[in-house]
């Protein structure tokens, strides 16, 4: 890697972990792209191509998607990719949400494989099953 690209990153690193600490903050608003992107100083369009630099996806697209999966709720990669407009893209999704380096805040836990299977999770497949019956048992206590 270049000085120019390793300062790059350095910068881009500093804005998301920027962006990372106004989400967890200000989760039960749900903030949006451009209040978040406003936040760091940006414009969408420009946080966007930090966070896409950063992540190697845009959020707009399958990330995005993720936080709106209610929680205690299961979609599969394929319900992802028909739900964000490309529905030839199930492989490509399943791509983007396995590189999602925030899943604490961007819920990837919540998609599983078409046939049911749990697939792989950052966190290994037993921590997945584990979110997942935390969030189910929640939703159980407090209907």
């Amino acid at each position: 890697m270049k000085i120019d690209e390793l300062t790059q990153a350095n910068e881009d690193y500093k804005r998301i972990e920027k962006a990372i600490k106004y989400l967890e903050t200000n989760f039960p608003s749900q903030p949006g792209l451009k209040e978040v992107a406003g936040h760091i100083g940006l414009s969408e369009y420009h946080f966007q191509r930090v966070f896409s630099r950063w992540v190697g996806i845009s959020p707009k697209r399958f990330l995005q998607f993720l936080t709106r999966i209610p929680f205690g709720s299961v979609v599969t990669y394929e319900d992802v990719a028909v739900q964000v407009g490309i529905p030839k893209a199930t492989r490509a999704g399943g791509t983007a949400v396995g590189h999602n380096p925030i899943s604490y805040i961007i819920p990837c836990h919540r998609v599983i494989r078409k046939n049911a299977e749990f697939g792989n999770y950052g966190g290994g497949p037993a921590r997945k099953k584990a979110i997942l019956g935390w969030e189910a048992a929640r939703i159980n206590l407090h209907p």
